[in-house]
């Protein structure tokens, strides 16, 4: 079961995704910065919304035809299972291996 700790944790590592794909673009590695990650949290209300852009958040997206994905959730138990898993299903597959090993290293030093 994940905790709002493991979600905000996600939340970091989508960031830094973020910022790195976001620096290919700025040191013209690639023409897109990839998986681009927006999100809005309030917390009088305790929500949250997630939005991952594939290819950047720019022209690239309507040229290409590649729509984001968003979610919004309320942080209740349920609302935080869902948007962990929606975040780490859009990571990329090394991003999610980290992911996975941050896991498995806090049950082993607990």
């Amino acid at each position: 079961m994940k905790t709002t700790k493991d979600l905000f944790r996600i939340m970091a590592t989508a960031t830094e995704s973020s910022m790195h794909g976001y620096d290919m673009k700025e040191q013209a590695i690639t023409d897109v910065s990839h998986s681009q990650w927006f999100f809005s949290y309030s917390g009088h209300v305790n929500s949250l919304s997630a939005t991952m852009y594939p290819l950047g958040w720019s022209d690239a997206q309507k040229e290409n035809g590649v729509q984001g994905k968003s979610l919004d959730a309320k942080l209740t138990e349920a609302g935080i299972q869902l948007m962990y898993w929606f975040i780490y299903d859009n990571l990329s597959k090394n991003k999610q291996q980290m992911m996975s090993n941050l896991s498995v290293t806090e049950v082993v030093t607990k």
